[in-house]
């Protein structure tokens, strides 16, 4: 809303100097006044896809906005990480073999991969509480008939929980959890 979206230099001139500006906080904030390395990646574009039948069954762009929207600010609660864009499209898809379009619905959000407040690297540094589950060593042989052992999770839960990297696995689990009650 600071910029004219339809003006592609002001939006580039907007990340730029927003690049600009995490580089020079991460430098500041970081011990032995290191740089940003440009290997790290910053930007990041997430889809969320939608299935025709349920989105026409919901049939409320804007309630599809608003948990795309709250979905957002989950992330971006977990993560550390701020949402610079959430967008909506509805207009495109593709003819079937009867020349009817099928609609690809599906919404864009661009995540700043950066935490003001820790000065790190948001996705890599996210970390949360996850329950513990018991083990049980499992012994078997391998296909050169080596007996070998290996330490296996169980179903059970030992009412403990750890800290763990908030993975693709974790984000997905939530974003399936979060729309499941649109259906």
């Amino acid at each position: 809303e600071e910029i004219d979206k339809k003006d592609q230099k002001a939006v580039y001139g907007y990340f730029h100097n927003l690049e600009n500006s995490i580089k020079q906080d991460y430098q500041q904030h970081s011990h032995r006044n290191r740089k940003w390395q440009d290997k790290n990646e910053l930007f990041y574009e997430g889809i969320i896809a939608f299935g025709r039948e349920q989105f026409d069954t919901v049939n409320d762009p804007q309630k599809v906005m608003d948990h795309c929207i709250s979905y957002c600010n989950l992330l971006e609660q977990k993560t550390g990480a701020k949402i610079h864009m959430v967008s909506l499209h509805l207009d495109e898809g593709h003819l079937d073999e009867n020349d009817e379009l099928q609609h690809n619905y599906h919404a864009h959000f661009l995540l700043v991969n950066y935490n003001q407040e820790t000065h790190k690297s948001a996705l890599r540094n996210a970390k949360i509480l996850v329950d513990e589950y018991k083990t049980e060593i499992k012994t078997y042989t391998d296909k050169s008939g080596i007996v070998k052992q290996k330490t296996v999770k169980t179903q059970e839960k030992t009412g403990n929980q750890r800290k763990a990297l908030y993975d693709f696995k974790q984000i997905q689990n939530d974003l399936g959890q979060h729309f499941a009650k649109l259906g």
